[in-house]
């Protein structure tokens, strides 16, 4: 599986500098973080519980399957650009707040 995924990330990274789309590129690297993450912990966490093998398969398989359905909708990357704007935003409020501090 790690052959398959070092492949399909080359892949990837290859079609992103040809078109340009970094974001694109960043968006599905973290999405497929993401999945990865969840099927790892849902099949860690049968494994630990003492189930079998095949449920812990099943448990990891559906939580990922659930993962990718709702990152499907999800732009991650217009979510981190989103709390980076409002970070700058209050930044500078407290910026203005702590000089209107000082003048008092």
């Amino acid at each position: 599986m790690l052959i398959v995924t070092v492949v399909a990330f080359a892949r990837a990274f290859q079609k992103a500098r040809q078109t340009g789309e970094y974001a694109e590129f960043a968006d599905d690297l973290l999405k497929g973080g993401i999945g990865a993450g969840t099927t790892l912990t849902a099949f860690g966490i049968v494994g630990v519980a003492g189930g079998p093998a095949g449920a812990a398969l099943l448990v990891g398989l559906t939580a990922s399957i659930l993962v990718n359905a709702v990152t499907k909708r999800v732009s991650i990357v217009e979510i981190s650009q989103f709390a980076a704007n409002r970070v700058v935003t209050v930044a500078a409020e407290a910026k203005a707040a702590a000089e209107e501090a000082s003048t008092n």
